[in-house]
């Protein structure tokens, strides 16, 4: 009995010997944990088409595509060419409404954001993501003004050159109308329907004798609470003088302004000056624009009025300019006389 209690004893012994023996090693010796495998990396050919797409999703905004034909597929042309197959290109400079780009002034797109990558071929790709809208409102508080999903083939075209060649877009953004404003023998232009036209003799911004039309910026179209905005608005005034025609693209030496180098849009060559007049606290600044058509001298004013920021009690922020200047420039960019249109 006394030998069964002595080999209990002994066993009981072992086993705990061996498992502090156990314990004292892991101390020494702690278990590696290993973590889990990461993704695999992009290829250098992933890696190459969503660089074209993204470069692409930056050059959106920088084409207008609601103004004139001739001066969005000069965009396209500068914009787009490296990251559009010719065969798109054509296409969408055949009919530039189709086409990605920038259909309005507010919002429009600042970028494509990519969500996935596949691959369809040995040379092709399609990249599923997201065209990101903005306003001025998002760009100061964040956030975007809206997603458009979008579905963008991309294929290889020799090398290591990837281009675009289809795009399709879920949501397309729609296009505000655009109305017609024609003088018969005389010239012609297109804004959107929303805004404010005015015809006739006696309202401001007209520095040749007729003041023809003048076209408004209505509320709404980009944020101006807390600004020293006033009113933003292009004019359209000619004159028939002699004298006036006869010195058109010098301006009046008695009128200050500052030439810049001379524009040309739809055939026509502009002379092209600034101005900033101040009265009474109020703020006016010019983009002017002249030529001279058929012995008359015409002049197409952005104007965009503003008050003294240290009149204002509280204080406001100064006023974003190209906000209001960018629309006015889509609206000039259509001005055409009956040859050009």
């Amino acid at each position: 009995m006394k030998k069964i209690v002595l080999g209990i004893f002994a066993v009981i012994l072992l086993v705990l010997i061996g498992a502090f023996g156990w314990y004292a090693w892991r101390i020494a010796y702690p278990a590696t944990v290993t973590p889990p495998p990461m993704g695999t990396p992009p290829s250098e050919e992933e890696v190459a088409v969503r660089g074209v797409v993204e470069n692409l999703g930056k050059a959106l905004k920088n084409v207008p595509l609601s103004g004139s034909r001739d001066v969005a597929t000069q965009a396209m042309d500068e914009q787009y060419r490296g990251y559009v197959s010719a065969a798109l290109l054509q296409r969408w400079k055949s009919d530039p409404v189709n086409a990605l780009g920038r259909l309005t002034s507010s919002p429009w797109p600042e970028r494509i954001d990519i969500l996935r990558v596949e691959r369809r071929a040995a040379t092709r790709y399609v990249v599923f993501g997201e065209v990101v809208l903005m306003t001025s409102v998002e760009l100061t508080e964040g956030g975007d003004a809206g997603r458009l999903k979008t579905e963008l083939q991309v294929d290889n075209i020799g090398g290591d050159s990837w281009v675009v060649s289809e795009v399709s877009v879920e949501n397309p953004q729609v296009v505000e109308p655009w109305s017609v404003f024609s003088r018969p023998g005389d010239f012609s232009l297109r804004y959107p329907a929303n805004f404010e036209l005015t015809e006739g003799e006696g309202f401001g911004g007209a520095n040749l004798d007729e003041s023809i039309v003048r076209i408004g910026i209505p509320d709404g179209i980009y944020t101006t609470i807390g600004t020293n905005y006033s009113e933003a608005y292009l004019v359209v005034s000619r004159s028939t003088k002699p004298e006036v025609v006869h010195t058109c693209l010098d301006f009046d030496p008695a009128y200050p302004v500052s030439k810049g180098p001379d524009v040309r849009s739809n055939g026509i060559t502009f002379r092209f000056a600034t101005t900033t007049e101040a009265a009474a606290g109020n703020i006016y600044e010019s983009a002017l624009y002249r030529t001279t058509y058929q012995s008359r001298c015409y002049e197409i004013a952005l104007v965009i009025h503003t008050g003294n920021a240290g009149n204002y009690d509280p204080p406001v922020a100064e006023f974003d300019r190209s906000l209001a200047m960018e629309p006015l420039e889509e609206i000039f960019r259509t001005f055409a006389f009956p040859l050009t249109y």
